[in-house]
């Protein structure tokens, strides 16, 4: 079971993934000079200010998840339906369970 939803997966989500992201990741790429997303001190160079980097990392992570939260009607149609059985499996096997584990996936 988990190496066919992982090849499934694969093919449909490695797309609609890419297509989502890419454009985030290559602003990421084109607006580097001088933006810096380290939050460990230790990694960090020395004209780097902890609070800016903190702030831009923060940015990026709100714009990546709006960017998947808006994403939910592209979802690919395989992979919905997929997920769909794997509730209903997982809902029979742990009824108990629907509320605190599963409930989000449905």
């Amino acid at each position: 079971g988990s190496k066919i939803m992982a090849f499934c997966f694969k093919i449909y989500g490695a797309t609609f993934l890419q297509g989502l992201l890419e454009p985030l990741i290559q602003e990421m790429i084109d607006n580097a000079d001088g933006v810096s997303f380290e939050v460990d001190p230790a990694r960090m160079e020395s004209a780097e200010v902890l609070e800016e980097n903190q702030q831009n990392l923060a940015q990026i992570t709100q714009r990546v998840f709006n960017a998947i939260v808006s994403s939910a009607d592209r979802f690919p149609p395989q992979l919905r339906s997929m997920c769909h059985c794997l509730y209903q499996v997982l809902c029979k096997r742990f009824p108990q369970s629907i509320q605190n584990n599963i409930g989000a996936v449905g």
